[in-house]
């Protein structure tokens, strides 16, 4: 408490140096976090928040109205100071000044015409979007679309109510707001709430970059004041704007991690329904053509790498469920504490970063490519392979050995080599579930000879017979009907390796030993 008076007197102190400063703030209307009432007069949670920041600094508030991207545009400028309610990104911090303190954190949520089944960004192809004009959610959209192939029609709006006006009058489908705008505000009976969330975001105070750097300081030590103080207007403007419903006990994080949560598995069901989508379309470019056998091969990898990403899903999905359920029943138990949020924060944010983790292996190596890339070394590539298979070996029991040699600056096909790496890979392992072998190994090793790359893969799960060595890598020649195999793995690899790499493949046989050898010419960056 003692700590809370001497900072907030020096508060003080200080701003009586800057007694009765004018400051223009730009206000917009997104009820009921901002906006002008009934009667005219500035209104909402962020107003009630600056107002309470002006009074301790003494300053007078001079509110602007201005649409929102008219409002960025006047804040650039200089025709006004501050901007409550802007959501924090690298690309704006280039154009304002923005305050350390996060006053809200933020997401935005798709309302669509009842009976229309959105489940997905998936499902806004060929729609009509309704979405604020220059907005964050506006650049993400843009972007998800371009991502995942997808065309929706976006119809630019100023404001959340001329968006609703649009929908009532049958000119959009689909509607985006944040998730602060209270249902209330949606009186019209034709549009629902849909269980698709978008990008959460930071919002904050924005300054003017020519401004005295004092009324940002200010502004940022009265927020923290206000934020440690339970009791502070702060909290009291929260209840009464954001939460009307209820009481303001648990930790602002807790909300952040649910929606994590949620967002969590809705990326999972969005990116199974991208390699259906991406599948189904492939198959139709190619058809009648000689690519198809690539593509099949590119399919049946697919199918399995699902198969990869819904195994090491499974576990930190599950551990997610069960500290969801954890906090749960802590606060029904009301023993829930700062100690116990701090460790299941902590919780949250490791199995949340293992999952993003994951998504960026699998998402680069479906990319496509079609120029060569840069590699630092070739191991890099053999690692990025085996990141993608996971725990697959593990699982199995199988050793894997490493025997890399430097081989470096590369001029190369990545995502094809990743493909042959781990077609080679699968075989081994295929073969060992149809081996009784003990102490089952896989060694991998890498070598540069006279300007030519070797990479050699070498299994002891029993060899491979002299009559099936010769059809090997014919296309659909397959021993593993029963474990549904295409017989496109090794004759794609072959197909690679000779026609975009120049090289070779091959495989020899001791015993139950088998080695099978890629060998391509060097090709440096220079090159």
């Amino acid at each position: 408490m003692v700590r809370f008076v001497i900072l907030l007197t020096y508060i003080l102190f200080f701003q009586s140096l800057h007694a009765q400063e004018t400051i223009k703030v730009g206000i917009y209307n997104n009820a009921p976090k901002i906006f002008i009432d009934a009667l005219g007069k500035p209104s909402g949670f962020f107003v009630e928040i600056f107002n309470e920041i002006a009074k301790d600094a003494q300053w007078k508030v001079d509110y602007i109205p201005c649409d929102w991207e008219e409002c960025l545009v006047k804040l650039e400028a200089g025709e006004i100071d501050i901007m409550p309610d802007v959501a924090y990104t690298k690309e704006r911090e280039m154009l304002f000044d923005f305050a350390n303190e996060v006053v809200l954190s933020s997401w935005s949520i798709i309302y669509a015409k009842k009976n229309m089944n959105i489940h997905s960004i998936l499902d806004l192809n060929a729609k009509r979007v309704a979405i604020l004009k220059n907005s964050i959610q506006y650049i993400y959209l843009k972007e998800q679309a371009t991502l995942f192939d997808i065309n929706p029609i976006f119809i630019e709006v100023n404001n959340f109510k001329e968006a609703l006006e649009l929908h009532q009058a049958n000119k959009v489908d689909i509607v985006v707001i944040n998730n602060f705008y209270s249902d209330e505000y949606i009186k019209s009976s034709s549009i629902q709430k849909t269980n698709v969330f978008l990008n959460p975001v930071m919002l904050k105070f924005a300054f003017n970059k020519k401004l005295p750097s004092h009324l940002l300081e200010t502004t940022d030590s009265l927020l923290k004041v206000y934020k440690k103080n339970e009791n502070s207007t702060f909290y009291k403007a929260k209840q009464r704007w954001l939460e009307p419903d209820k009481e303001n006990i648990f930790p602002l994080w807790i909300n952040w991690a649910v929606g994590i949560t949620a967002l969590v598995f809705m990326i999972l069901l969005g990116l199974v329904a991208f390699f259906r989508y991406l599948l189904n379309l492939k198959i139709k470019e190619l058809k009648a053509n000689e690519k198809i056998l690539l593509m099949q091969s590119r399919n049946a990898a697919m199918g399995e790498m699902i198969s990869m990403i819904a195994h090491q899903w499974k576990q930190p999905l599950t551990i997610l469920s069960m500290i969801a359920n954890n906090i749960k029943a802590d606060m029904e138990l009301g023993i829930f504490d700062a100690k116990s949020a701090g460790e299941y924060h902590q919780q949250l944010s490791n199995q949340i970063f293992y999952l993003s983790h994951t998504i960026d292996d699998f998402k680069d190596f479906f990319k496509p490519n079609k120029e060569k890339q840069f590699v630092k070394e070739l191991h890099q590539v053999i690692e990025n392979a085996l990141n993608l298979l996971g725990k697959t070996f593990e699982n199995n029991h199988i050793t894997i050995y490493k025997e890399y040699n430097k081989v470096e600056n590369l001029n190369i096909y990545v995502n094809e080599l990743i493909q042959i790496i781990i077609n080679l890979l699968k075989n081994s392992q295929e073969a060992f579930s149809q081996s009784t072998v003990e102490n089952k190994y896989i060694i991998i090793r890498t070598y540069l000879k006279k300007n030519w790359i070797t990479i050699e893969v070498e299994d002891n799960a029993g060899g491979i017979k002299e009559e099936i060595l010769e059809k090997i890598f014919e296309p659909y020649f397959t021993t593993k009907e029963k474990l549904n195999g295409t017989g496109l793995g090794l004759y794609m690899s072959k197909s690679i390796i000779e026609n975009h790499f120049g090289g070779t493949i091959n495989v020899t046989c001791k015993g139950k030993i088998s080695l099978f050898t890629v060998k391509f010419p060097i090709i440096t960056e220079e090159a």
